[in-house]
């Protein structure tokens, strides 16, 4: 199973949401299920995926834990979730029109991924 969430953040994100339901009707992940946990996506109306806008906080960490795949946003709870497991995720930064009009001094500070990829060592995988 593939599990594609968002986490609990207002903002929602169709943007990765949309990109998944699409790629899956493409027949992008195989015979892989997908479950998606759309938060506060609002008007996410998905063809190809079943979705719920939250679990109970049990039954995500045992669908982390069960899923073959994690495609996720940049959230901390979610990563240390998935992290957790023992699982390397998709992550899927929202991009700016997500910040919306924050004036630029509230904006995020962390490098862009391009640099921030230079600092993080690649984890072996056995």
């Amino acid at each position: 199973m593939i599990l594609v969430t968002v986490g609990n953040a207002t903002q929602g994100f169709p943007r990765l949401l949309d990109a998944v339901d699409r790629i899956a009707g493409e027949g992008a992940f195989g015979g892989d299920a997908i479950l998606v946990q759309s938060g506060h996506t609002r008007d996410f109306r998905p063809r190809h995926c079943p979705h719920q806008a939250f679990f109970p906080m049990e039954e995500f960490i045992a669908l982390v834990h069960e899923a073959s795949l994690v495609i996720a946003h940049a959230g901390a709870g979610t990563l240390f979730h998935v992290f957790g497991a023992g699982k390397i995720p998709v992550v899927m930064r929202p991009g700016a029109a997500h910040r919306g009009a924050a004036p630029p001094r509230l904006r995020p500070t962390c490098p862009p991924p391009r640099r921030l990829a230079r600092r993080v060592p690649r984890p072996t995988v056995p």
